[in-house]
């Protein structure tokens, strides 16, 4: 044999030594684990590490070769694992899923032992040393294969013995259970045994064992049977059935009956026909009994339903309940939710809760449960229920459990409530209103008068009204009118009213209003009249008192000038005063059937008719001018007024409207109009000139930008020439007016700069943007950066705001009020700057140019320099105004200016305020905006 075929050969003995000795383990050997565990130190692995990846490690086949090993001996770890943890056939059962990777394994051995031969590869090792290795090997794999055999041996007549016992012990417990048990065998489901209670059963004798099921049982073929247990065998899972339906033959007749059945599969390694193992009980008289209970329940169900009932049992002493779906629904809770008996006392009103807790008192005493309470749902809406119950006692008479039913009787109590706070209603109506009740009986001339209508009548509360004492209060110039109506109502069914005077013991008259409705028999006959009645008095005196100030409205409106009218609420008008018949030389007659219209002038009736119906419409004051035609054919200007009249419930009850004549106005409105149209001219000629103005004005700011500053800028060159060239050959007096020509240069300079700034303030091109503050303050600070480290003065900024504004106007106005602050700084006193926002409201300004209810954005700059005078105070912002000498600080006075003209662009304003050598703080108002 060629050394390449020792070599694998020695790799493929290792291999199965390899398994033998698993295996072995996992059949109880004690042995070494770890070479079985550990793909480095087993036999097979040192030929892999130690010789196989050195000698043919370039064959690619190689490496798949040692992934494999790794996953084999990983798979065998974890089947040791099983085994110690107890779960020993589990891991004996489980050794054939290394077959595969073992298959595998072997195959690899073979490719790559093939290419070894095919590139002639010059091997290593000694022949006689791998024969010697391998017999070692073999003989060490032989005493372990013979071992293992051995074990399995021993361990499988123990199993067999074991099994024999187990069964004789399982038969013997079988026979003597108290429930009917068999076991079927093989897939013609032969017994193999069968209890007396099951041989009972079935009605048969002991000599069925051996038979199969359906030789022994042939009615049971067509009855699914063999489907039942041939998928308890295919699946592994027990069937567990309860009240099913079989045909038995019993006593020689076919009889159905119930059963509950378990169907269990036996497994045993040393039997392989498939085995079942079935426990039953008879349950037909259970099932008949239950059948008849549930058709009573059934039909008890459909009573309880029909009477809209929710059923329930409350044990009391586990406090565990049972409710049907609609007992659930009553407190508001739905069929998927499964609240307890807590969860449904929550529901009970605090207010109720008494009348439950008494209830339950009051049952345990008595046996029976009965109450009406509130239940407030989850979402709080209120609800009625009527609960009932029984109480059941224990034979030691303590109250064991509670069965009854609840009603919802929401409607049911929210229709008493309603005609309970109906009554209630008309009560207060009654008593408000004044109006006392009465029922006069005309078959027994019975009369029953309410205390209120007692007090209409001024009769004695504590006394019985009769009709004599009724007709006898009636005034005497009524009693005959209010006979005509009695016999009215005695005639004809219907309602009735009436409005009569009555005299009081006092002789006072009183006006009384009575109105009811007749009850009749079937032959029309009145039985009796059953109303109300209101004392009217004050009504009726209220109506002569109108009657008599519309006399005197009349009489007034007749002597006045003005044209007086009046109109009801519809709009149609109603009466005139004589004026316009003065004025138009109409007759009433006139106006009143042919319309009112007439006297307006055609052009304007369309427009007049419009505004009249809207006023009526809206309810607002009507206000017109139109002309009105004279009796002389001439029409003048009139300016009508109609302001309506309201109750005290705001509704219109007439319009009063009044027309004056306004000729002259008109006439003096059109010698005005020629006046305002010159005017307009005059002022069009002055906006020209003004423009005219603006226009030189842009010039001048041209100029100031280009002409001006151009020999400006010529002389400050010369200056520096000069400086540069000459400046030592100056005389004394020479250099001292150089010096002032150079100052003069540079604040010609600066007041140009100052104008221009100045100017460009009052350009119309404004356009406003979201600016914010705390950005821009912060850009400008590195500007001063300098000033300030030389006066070693700091600039603090608070939070400040996002306002609208001109972005380079604001950069301006800060530029130019921090730039005030180090200039007017003291002397040798470091500045400090401060600048704060907040909101203020306009009225709490002080300022007249704030207005009242706007919010404003108020800005402070303060500074601790040498201030001013407050006398100063609002003269400071004008324009060139200087409050210290040219040679005491620079400056061209026009600073301040442009930071009030910026504010007065922003809609803002600005204000200072200062002390001598005590700072100063310039406050700047800019509206708010969202």
């Amino acid at each position: 044999m060629h050394k390449i075929d020792l070599d694998f050969e020695q790799a493929r003995t290792r291999q199965l030594l390899f398994r033998t000795k698993l295996k072995s383990i996992l059949y109880g050997a004690e042995m070494d684990e770890h070479a079985v565990i550990s793909p480095v130190d087993s036999n097979i692995g040192q030929w892999i590490y130690n010789h196989a990846l050195n000698v043919y490690g370039d064959i690619p086949e190689m490496i798949e070769l040692e992934r494999i090993h790794k996953h084999i001996h990983e798979s065998a770890a974890e089947l040791l694992l099983q085994y110690h943890s107890g779960k020993i056939n589990e891991a004996r059962n489980n050794l054939h899923k290394l077959e595969p990777s073992a298959d595998i394994f072997t195959k690899l051995l073979t490719i790559i032992e093939k290419k070894v031969k095919e590139s002639n590869l010059n091997f290593p090792y000694d022949s006689e040393e791998l024969i010697h290795t391998n017999y070692r090997e073999l003989l060490e794999l032989r005493q372990s294969i013979t071992e293992l055999d051995q074990r399995i041996k021993e361990q499988t007549e123990e199993l067999f013995l074991s099994k024999k016992f187990f069964e004789r012990k399982l038969h013997n417990h079988f026979s003597q259970a108290p429930i009917a048990i068999c076991i079927l065998r093989g897939k013609h489901f032969i017994f193999e045994f069968a209890n007396d209670l099951f041989l009972e059963l079935i009605d048969k004798k002991a000599d069925l064992i051996g038979k199969k099921l359906f030789e022994a049982l042939p009615e049971l073929q067509d009855q699914h049977v063999d489907e039942l247990l041939n998928g308890v065998i295919h699946s592994g899972q027990p069937f567990i059935g309860n009240e099913l339906k079989f045909s038995l033959r019993r006593n020689n007749i076919l009889q159905a009956g119930y059963f509950n059945f378990i169907i269990k599969s036996l497994e045993d390694e040393l039997d392989p026909a498939p085995g079942l193992m079935i426990i039953c009980s008879e349950v037909t008289e259970q099932v008949i009994s239950k059948d008849a209970a549930m058709e009573n329940q059934r039909k008890l169900n459909i009573a309880i339903e029909s009477a809209n009932l929710g059923t329930y049992e409350l044990n009391l002493q586990t406090g565990a309940i049972n409710y049907s779906d609609r007992h659930i629904a009553i407190f508001g809770f739905s069929p998927d939710e499964h609240p307890s008996h807590e969860d449904l006392v929550k529901c009970v009103h605090p207010d109720d809760m008494p009348i439950r807790n008494e209830a339950h008192k009051i049952s345990l005493q008595t046996g029976s449960l009965s109450y009406q309470l509130r239940i407030i749902w989850k979402d709080q809406s209120t609800h009625w229920i009527q609960a009932s119950g029984k109480v059941f006692f224990d034979k030691h008479g303590a109250a064991e459990k509670i069965m009854g039913t609840v009603m919802d009787i929401t409607e049911s109590k929210t229709a008493e409530d309603k005609i309970r706070q109906s009554n209630e209603r008309l009560e207060i109506a009654m008593k408000a209103g004044h109006l006392g009740s009465y029922e006069l009986n005309y078959e027994t001339e019975e009369v029953s008068f309410d205390d209120i209508c007692k007090l209409h009548f001024d009769f004695p509360l504590d006394r019985q009204v009769s009709m004599d004492d009724i007709r006898h209060a009636t005034h005497p110039d009524d009693r005959m009118e209010l006979q005509l109506k009695m016999q009215h109502i005695r005639n004809n069914t219907g309602n009735y009213s009436a409005e009569y005077r009555i005299i009081t013991k006092d002789n006072e008259i009183r006006w009384i209003s009575t109105s009811g409705k007749g009850i009749y028999h079937t032959d029309g006959t009145l039985i009796k009249l059953i109303g109300v009645a209101e004392n009217i008095t004050a009504r009726k005196r209220n109506e002569e008192e109108l009657s008599l100030s519309l006399s005197k409205f009349r009489l007034l409106a007749d002597s006045m000038p003005q044209f007086v009218w009046t109109s009801d609420p519809e709009g149609h008008l109603n009466y005139f005063n004589q004026s316009v018949f003065d004025y138009t030389g109409l007759t009433p007659k006139q106006v009143y059937e042919e319309g009112w219209l007439q006297i307006v002038h055609p052009d304007d009736r369309e427009v007049n008719i419009e505004k009249w119906m809207h006023s009526i419409r809206t309810g607002e004051d009507f206000l017109y001018e139109h002309r009105f035609i004279k009796n002389t054919g001439e029409y003048r200007w009139q300016l009508s007024r109609a302001l309506p009249q309201r109750n005290k419930a705001g509704e219109i009850q007439m319009w009063v409207g009044t027309s004056t004549d306004i000729q002259d106005q008109k006439t003096m409105a059109q010698y005005l109009e020629g006046l305002i149209i010159e005017r307009t001219k005059e002022l069009k000629n002055a906006n020209q000139e003004l423009e005219n103005m603006n226009q030189e004005l842009r010039s001048f700011t041209y100029i100031s930008s280009h002409d001006l500053q151009e020999p400006l800028r010529k002389i400050q060159t010369f200056i520096s020439r000069i400086e540069e060239t000459d400046s030592l050959t100056l005389s004394t007096e020479g250099a001292i007016y150089f010096e002032r020509i150079r100052q003069s240069a540079h604040k010609m300079k600066t007041l140009i700069n100052d104008l221009l700034t100045y100017s460009r303030t009052n350009v119309s091109d404004k356009i406003f943007e979201t600016t914010n503050l705390n950005v821009l303050l912060h850009e400008i600070k590195t500007e001063f950066t300098d000033g300030l480290k030389e006066k070693q003065g700091t600039l603090e900024i608070a939070n400040l705001p996002d306002v609208q504004g001109i972005p380079f106007q604001l950069r301006q106005l800060f530029i130019n009020l921090i730039s005030n602050s180090i200039k007017f700084s003291k002397p040798d006193v470091p500045p400090v700057i401060k600048i704060s926002a907040s909101l203020l409201l306009g009225k709490d300004i002080g300022n007249p140019n704030a207005h009242e209810n706007e919010l404003y954005h108020q800005i402070a700059i303060s500074d601790n320099g040498i201030g001013f005078d407050p006398e100063y105070k609002n003269k400071i912002f004008e324009v060139f105004q200087r409050l210290h000498a040219k040679t005491e600080f620079d400056g061209t006075g026009i600073g301040l200016s442009i930071c009030n003209k910026i504010a007065q662009n922003h809609h803002g304003f600005i204000t200072a305020h200062g002390e001598l050598n005590k700072g100063a703080v310039f406050t700047l108002y800019l509206p708010f905006s969202k």
